[in-house]
């Protein structure tokens, strides 16, 4: 009667050790997936320079086969270790009482048998589906390699078009962890301001383990999940987000061969569903604005939201909460076919443009136009633009300037909104505005800022009308 006590004992050390080292391993693997996307930046930053046109044609060692937990040998127990599929489930459910040692020992070798067959099964899976995509991607570069090298000859040109087909290649070559989004949304490359305006896809908030660790859980005999704190999972998203549109930035500047970025704007936006509408939009969560030496000059090794900060970028604190991109996207308005009406604005005379600022807004929707003063730089007018809640009273400035805006052309504007109390104001330009001004712009939200690309765009769509000599190219 004494052994049974004993042998009791013995199975339930046996199975505290079993929940206790699984806890451990589970623990680990929540710690490496954490480990992978603290990395993110850090894996950019040791890329050398000279990143570019031979990764597009020589793309082998981009993406190096990583198969994660599957690389290893299903780890030996004492007892069975449930299987991947189901985990949880299978971990948390009740289990029979404890069985003979020579029983456990049989059914904990039968188990590991099945875990690594099954391991082995799921690793050489993940090897063809590798090699299949490494294939694949080699027979399209090497079908285009003849035109790479017609692509880096119109890049060094500051063909807008290849510029932004370059750096969309370039961005796809690069390896992310799994989960996170490695294609642009969108890219618009501006060459006079010499400048890449990229929309970026965020990962969602699911992809921070919501696990911290794992522990065995006595009441169970299996082992329980310690959530993440909300608010940690809220600091570890927003760091990701940053980690991701500093990355993109970081990439570009590396691969710019041809000095063709004078500075780089990346908005990361993530794609979630409106409750109200039950439509699928994207958000902004993320944006940076920068120059090359004030990217370099302003690396915060290890705190990425700081960094982005330290160059004037703004991230969410909360995915629930949007942010406004410091730079739009600018639009790409595409002349009509078979030609049209054009007008060259830098030819129009004081009258002229005053007149072609009006066309444009009112046909943009704004009612009771009112001028405010003109001169041979600037139209300054107030009027009523609609809103999704009824109509807004608001400033509209255009200015005809001949290279970028001066960073000082806010101060007269919001002058104006004063003096006729004014909520809103439009500041547009037939060229382009520094950063610093769009900077400036983004964190006051009563101002929105228009290029000559968007001038362009409201000319076409509303008019018909292609503008020339808006110095944007």
């Amino acid at each position: 009667m004494s052994a049974d006590p004993e042998a009791a004992r013995t199975g339930r050390r046996r199975s505290w050790a079993e929940r206790q080292a699984l806890a451990d391993r589970l623990t680990a693997r929540v710690a490496a997936r954490e480990a992978e996307l603290a990395g993110l930046l850090r894996a950019a930053m040791r890329h050398p320079a000279g990143v570019g046109l031979d990764l597009l044609l020589h793309p082998g060692e981009l993406h190096p086969f990583a198969p994660g937990a599957l690389a290893g040998p299903t780890p030996p127990s004492d007892h069975a270790e449930p299987h991947d599929h189901g985990l949880l489930r299978r971990l948390t459910r009740r289990r029979t009482p404890a069985h003979p040692a020579e029983h456990e020992q049989a059914r904990a070798q039968a188990d590991q048998i099945a875990a690594e067959h099954q391991r082995q099964l799921a690793l050489a899976a993940a090897r063809r589906a590798h090699s299949e995509r490494t294939r694949v991607l080699r027979d399209q570069l090497r079908e285009q390699h003849a035109g790479l090298r017609g692509l880096a000859a119109r890049v060094a040109a500051g063909e807008p078009d290849a510029v932004r087909n370059y750096f969309a290649r370039l961005l796809r070559c690069s390896s992310w962890p799994v989960g996170i989004p490695s294609a642009a949304v969108a890219m618009r490359y501006q060459p006079a301001a010499r400048r890449l305006v990229v929309s970026w896809p965020l990962p969602p908030p699911e992809v921070i383990p919501p696990v911290a660790a794992f522990r065995p859980d006595r009441g169970r005999r299996g082992v329980a999940a310690v959530p993440r704190p909300e608010a940690d999972l809220r600091t570890r998203y927003a760091e990701l987000l940053a980690a991701v549109v500093l990355r993109v930035v970081r990439e570009l500047f590396l691969a710019d061969h041809d000095g063709v970025l004078a500075s780089v704007a990346v908005n990361g936006e993530l794609t979630r569903r409106d409750a109200m509408t039950g439509r699928d939009g994207r958000v902004h969560l993320a944006s940076v604005a920068t120059e090359q030496a004030d990217f370099e000059r302003s690396i915060v090794v290890g705190d990425p939201v700081r960094w982005l900060r330290a160059l004037g970028g703004v991230v969410s604190p909360d995915p629930a909460e949007p942010v406004r991109p410091l730079v739009d996207l600018p639009p790409h308005a595409e002349p009509p076919q078979g030609g049209g009406p054009a007008t060259d604005v830098s030819q129009l005379s004081p009258e002229g443009f005053a007149q072609l600022a009006r066309r444009l807004w009112v046909a943009a929707g704004l009612r009771g136009w009112t001028s405010c003063g003109a001169d041979p730089v600037q139209v300054t007018a107030t009027g009523e633009l609609p809103t999704d809640t009824g109509w807004e009273r608001c400033l509209v400035a255009v200015r005809r300037d001949r290279g970028p805006t001066p960073t000082h052309a806010l101060e007269p504007v919001r002058t104006t909104m004063g003096e006729h109390a004014l909520d809103h104001a439009v500041l547009a330009t037939t060229t382009w505005f520094p950063l610093a001004l769009h900077r400036d712009a983004a964190h006051d939200p009563r101002l929105r800022l228009l290029e000559g690309d968007a001038l362009r765009d409201i000319a076409l769509r509303h008019l018909g009308v292609a503008l020339t000599g808006l110095s944007t190219n």
